[in-house]
């Protein structure tokens, strides 16, 4: 009687956390460097070999476009992802709502994303 009440308690306990983490639409591949979200937005490694040496790109997996290609430098801080290029494009995206825009220079940013976009590093 003890066992089974302690089943019961048990199986109780655990059922409402079986549905709480994230499911990804599209599942991280051996090139993933890094996904957002449910997948749909990622950092990939492309190339390699010696005529084309390896780089990262800011993927969709939806429409199977780079948002920006050749990244520096990126971070993560909350549903943004900061990043930019190595000449010298930067781009914010939010992986939640799907905005993202790219400007050519730091300037040409609203101020609100400057303290994310200063930290980062173009070559």
């Amino acid at each position: 009687m003890r066992a089974a009440t302690l089943i019961i308690g048990f199986a109780a306990f655990a059922i409402p956390f079986t549905g709480c983490s994230e499911t990804n639409k599209y599942p991280p591949g051996k090139d993933t460097v890094e996904s957002f979200g449910d997948g749909t937005w990622s950092i990939v490694r492309t190339g390699g070999g010696p005529k084309d040496p390896r780089k990262i790109h800011l993927h969709c997996s939806e429409t199977h476009e780079s948002l920006v290609r050749d990244i520096a430098d990126w971070r993560q801080d909350g549903d943004w992802v900061f990043a930019v290029s190595e000449d010298g494009v930067y781009v914010i995206l939010n992986f939640r709502t799907n905005f993202h825009t790219r400007y050519k220079n730091l300037e040409e940013f609203p101020t609100e994303y400057h303290v994310g976009l200063r930290s980062l590093r173009s070559k």
